[in-house]
């Protein structure tokens, strides 16, 4: 693995503490540094992440339509995660950036890509959330630790693990961000969380069953769980105004 290399922080300890504090109390700065300020820092190296995984190799893997995407948290979503965790302080975040890579591909071939990550970043853990999902949500995280002390979530998912948590996603922007974590909708839903959990559900054990056998009958289950999830999705973004009202 090649040196790394990064440009020097924009903050001190102290700063940095100080800054958490304003952003729990709903700021974005204090004098001398501002979240923005962190977020076009954590940006720079953010590129560098993607072009190391973009240049995996992975000619000799039966895997197709791959993408890779990178963010750098909101200050709403950063402000939430603070006020969840009140001992975390922001560099010992592991998502403030993170890094998505989705491709059409088996458990097994997301496990290879996941060791030649290792290969190519500092990677310090590796999560496997398809066992154990949280509130369905499934998919495998390395957690990259840099040498300059902050970390970077590099997300790894199949078509269906990342169609399923976009869907989530919306689904959260529209009956409230608790459901990320087994709370219950702040509206009537109608049944539609429950849907999702029992989709993610049918998710794993179609993935589960074409990991051990893909042939085209397991390939025509798949396209049809995945055009399942992509409807929920388009339907919920279509409607999320009218869905939004609280009744």
């Amino acid at each position: 693995m090649e040196d790394w290399s990064s440009p020097e922080k924009p903050w001190a300890n102290r700063q940095i503490r100080e800054l958490r504090k304003a952003i729990v109390e709903g700021g974005d700065a204090i004098e001398g540094l501002s979240y923005a300020q962190i977020a076009v820092w954590y940006g720079q190296i953010i590129g560098d992440i993607v072009e190391r995984i973009n240049g995996i190799v992975v000619v000799d893997l039966p895997i197709s339509d791959l993408h890779v995407s990178s963010r750098v948290k909101t200050i709403t979503t950063l402000r939430d995660k603070l006020k969840r965790d009140p001992a975390m302080q922001i560099p010992r975040v592991h998502d403030v950036m993170g890094v998505r890579v989705a491709a059409q591909m088996s458990l097994s071939v997301q496990d290879i890509f996941v060791k030649r990550i290792e290969q190519v970043l500092p990677v310090a853990q590796v999560s496997d959330i398809r066992k154990n999902p949280h509130s369905g949500y499934r998919a495998v995280h390395a957690i990259v630790k840099l040498p300059n002390g902050v970390f970077c979530e590099v997300q790894v998912r199949t078509v269906l693990q990342d169609a399923w948590a976009n869907c989530y996603e919306l689904a959260g922007d529209i009956y409230g961000r608790d459901i990320r974590y087994g709370g219950k909708p702040d509206h009537d839903d109608h049944g539609l969380v429950n849907h999702l959990q029992h989709l993610s559900e049918l998710v794993a054990l179609m993935e589960q069953a074409s990991d051990r056998n893909m042939n085209d009958a397991a390939l025509a289950a798949n396209t049809q769980l995945l055009e399942i999830i992509q409807s929920t999705a388009e339907m919920l973004e279509s409607n999320r105004d009218i869905l939004k009202i609280k009744r």
